[in-house]
């Protein structure tokens, strides 16, 4: 009996031997394991190095080559090759992430944004830099005035009416605009509207400010009657719906998003694209493609930042700021800066489509 309880003994501890675990019970790792890890993790460490040295990492992502970049939480200012005065630097200055951008206009020296998602909407009014101005945060374009939307509406498109007296605010599926007075942010009236898809997406003055046009999110563009809004008279179209088309293809392009008017031409995000149309309205044909699949690439975007939406012009100063839903910068370019991304018309090949505006 001594002797097999030894050999028993004796067999355990050869077992124990042969097959050594460390404390969390997993096998230990062979010496060239442990070497490859360590490989590993001094290229992560000398890439982020690199990195840093380079400047090219913001705290939001990367920032795009050859631009001033405004990062006043502690980040850096990186400048590109021409100085911010220059009317071909394009300067990033920052932009709340948590504004999902539907309506963007300048008036004077105050910027107004019209933001969408159910519960988050609002009509805000903020300060714009100074244009020497580089050391702006995120969060630097001071709120002066902000109003917010019902939970259940979705605010949409927005643009001046009555020579910049007061506000239009569509909202997307309730079939609901909103007139507010532009000192005080006072709701004014609301009234119900009908369109080819019955939603409403962007808005921008026209005829001098007779007329506003809208985009549903089809290839049409809506005209508006805006002095019988103002009067309360409801919405009254002035003319035929017109079809947006591309000459190049002989196709109509949907997904008119976000306008905006610059002279006798009108500017079109379009939903899911980084492509900027002009359109002349009386035709609805395309008269050029602004290419800005460089301007915040999609590789690059925080994991949040939805699409390219939201044109302003600002006819002071001859310059257009441009961005994004839940982006975290705006963009501000000259006119001339802006206009020089034209492009060869992209409908050649397919442009893809998302689900959810």
């Amino acid at each position: 009996k001594c002797l097999m309880r030894r050999r028993r003994k004796e067999q355990k501890k050869r077992s124990k031997r042969s097959s050594p675990r460390n404390m969390s019970g997993a096998e230990p790792k062979s010496r060239w394991q442990a070497t490859a890890t360590c490989v590993r993790g001094l290229l992560f460490g000398v890439c982020g190095v690199s990195l840093a040295a380079l400047g090219v990492a913001g705290r939001h992502g990367f920032w795009p080559k050859g631009t001033f970049v405004a990062d006043g939480g502690g980040g850096s200012i990186e400048p590109g090759p021409a100085a911010p005065n220059e009317p071909d630097a394009i300067r990033v200055v920052g932009h709340d992430p948590m504004f999902f951008t539907q309506g963007l206009y300048v008036d004077g020296d105050k910027l107004i944004e019209g933001t969408g998602l159910y519960g988050r909407s609002r009509l805000v009014e903020m300060g714009l830099p100074a244009e020497e101005s580089l050391e702006i945060s995120p969060k630097s374009l001071n709120v002066l005035r902000e109003t917010s939307l019902a939970k259940d509406l979705f605010g949409e498109g927005i643009c001046p009416i009555d020579d910049g007296s007061k506000i239009l605010q569509l909202t997307w599926k309730r079939k609901t605009f909103l007139l507010y007075d532009r000192q005080n942010f006072t709701k004014i009236v609301s009234g119900q509207y009908s369109t080819t898809t019955n939603e409403g997406w962007g808005v921008t003055p026209w005829n001098e400010g007779k007329e506003v046009i809208v985009s549903d999110g089809s290839e049409f563009l809506h005209f508006w009657d805006a002095v019988a809004l103002v009067k309360g008279e409801g919405v009254k179209e002035t003319r035929e719906r017109v079809p947006v088309r591309d000459p190049a293809s002989q196709k109509v392009v949907n997904k008119i998003n976000e306008l905006e008017t610059i002279g006798d031409k009108i500017y079109a995000n379009l939903w899911y694209q980084d492509y900027i149309v002009e359109i002349e309205p009386a035709s609805g044909e395309i008269t050029a493609w602004l290419d800005f699949r460089n301007l915040y690439p999609p590789k690059t975007r925080v994991r949040h930042a939805d699409c390219l939406n939201g044109i302003a012009y600002d006819k002071t100063r001859d310059q257009v700021i441009l961005t994004g839903k839940l982006w975290p910068h705006y963009y501000i370019m000259s006119r001339k800066r802006f206009l020089g991304h034209a492009a060869a018309s992209p409908m050649r090949r397919r442009l893809p489509t998302r689900i959810v505006p």
